[in-house]
């Protein structure tokens, strides 16, 4: 029964090895297009703000309770 096991595991291993894919989709990607969306999004949502404020608010309390 082991050596069933051993096989059986040899053979799925073997399967992949040589580039067998079942379900994958490929697209065109623009990287600087998606970083530049992103960028937009994070200053438009206010999320920027929320960061700089986060930032003072955070050394400000670091200073007081040092």
């Amino acid at each position: 029964m082991p050596i069933d096991l051993v096989a059986n595991l040899h053979f799925n291993l073997d399967t992949f090895s040589h580039g067998l894919v079942l379900a994958q989709q490929f697209q065109n990607v623009d990287l600087m297009s998606n970083m530049q969306a992103g960028w937009t999004d994070f200053l438009h949502t206010g999320k920027a703000g929320a960061l700089a404020i986060g930032v003072v608010v955070g050394y400000m309390v670091r200073g007081i309770t040092s």
